[in-house]
């Protein structure tokens, strides 16, 4: 069962981004930045923080300064709506500018959440963001048709991108974010051997195969629906391993997924999950030295409520020294922790 939230000191939502826009304390930004014909300083960073902060500070100018700014300090190139070139693929509305400016905070604070570099080394593509995205699929009730469906987002090879769909929520667009994060991380570094390890510990549990398709499955065996993170992992082992991936990164579904690894009753199927999570842990360890035990340890502390807002507990006098980038993110808005940060209340 999971621990209680423990009251927290509030922190508002202008200090979550200045953190995720200067660097915090691990100042991975606090030098000068330049992009073609820009440099990128400190009162540049601030404007940044007032535009994305201020709902009086309308601008596409300020808009295209931030988009500048996750350019140069992840290499990763934002851009709003659809390809109007692939609409017989998808069909996406585009954004207005309060929209663009949500878009943008909930993007800088689910970036700045994985280590400084992490993105630059491995080079994420675009990201292209809208709303009211529906995709071309095989329509599941007439075979040969296609019809346009809902979807929360999807991330392709060809070319490159991923496409994100803007919900109503800033926890959710975090958790669509780290999913296909996860699937472009897989384009570039799974391996076979990954992949087969992968059905063969599926296969071990006894318990049914991947059911295929593209919607989440429903009225799934409660034996198959055990080993998973949520329903959509059923589909396949990409969708598997992307849902269990957006759990483990997701402060509010961190611990909550640890926890019902242990109140499975049947070892088969409670080791075939822990098995997961343990080798979605240890993909994300190759990826990066600063993903490590210590990082898992203070994600869990913030999901429990444990220590500070960093999942710093201080058991002597000295505080440890960590790196700086973010722990904790926006799942502190929604209702279940409103009493933990009542300040950022607004930004849902």
């Amino acid at each position: 069962m999971s621990e209680e939230p423990k009251q927290q000191k509030g922190v508002d939502r202008r200090e979550l981004l200045k953190r995720a826009v200067t660097g915090g304390a691990f100042g991975a930004i606090d030098g000068l930045m330049t992009v073609p014909g820009i440099v990128i300083g400190a009162q540049y960073r601030r404007e940044i923080v007032d535009f994305l902060t201020d709902a009086q500070h309308n601008s596409n100018v300020y808009i295209e300064r931030t988009r500048e700014f996750i350019k140069a300090q992840y290499g990763i190139e934002v851009t709003f709506g659809p390809d109007h070139q692939r609409r017989d693929e998808y069909r996406m509305e585009g954004l207005s500018e309060d929209e663009a400016r949500t878009a943008l905070s909930g993007l800088l604070i689910t970036l700045y959440k994985y280590p400084p570099d992490f993105f630059k080394k491995h080079q994420l593509p675009l990201i292209r963001i809208g709303k009211n995205l529906f995709l071309n699929k095989e329509d599941p009730m007439l075979p040969g048709a296609t019809l346009f469906m809902p979807f929360a987002g999807f991330a392709d090879r060809t070319p490159e991108e991923i496409v994100i769909s803007l919900p109503e929520t800033l926890e959710s667009f975090s958790l669509y974010l780290h999913h296909e994060i996860h699937h472009i991380l897989e384009f570039r570094h799974l391996t076979e051997k990954h992949e087969d390890e992968w059905q063969a510990l599926q296969e071990s549990c006894e318990c049914g195969t991947y059911v295929g398709g593209d919607l989440e499955p429903r009225n799934l065996d409660t034996r198959l629906a055990t080993v998973f993170a949520r329903g959509y992992g059923a589909v396949d082992s990409y969708e598997d391993r992307a849902t269990i991936a957006e759990a483990l990164l997701s402060v509010r579904y961190h611990a909550s997924l640890l926890d019902r690894i242990e109140i499975i009753e049947d070892e088969r199927l409670r080791e075939t999950l822990r098995q997961k999570v343990n080798l979605i842990k240890r993909f994300y360890e190759i990826l990066s030295p600063e993903i490590n035990p210590e990082f898992w340890n203070r994600l869990e502390n913030v999901s429990r409520g444990r220590g500070d807002r960093d999942g710093i507990v201080v058991t002597g006098t000295r505080r440890p020294r960590v790196s700086g980038f973010l722990q904790y993110d926006d799942a502190y808005i929604t209702n279940e922790f409103q009493e933990w940060y009542p300040d950022l209340t607004e930004y849902r």
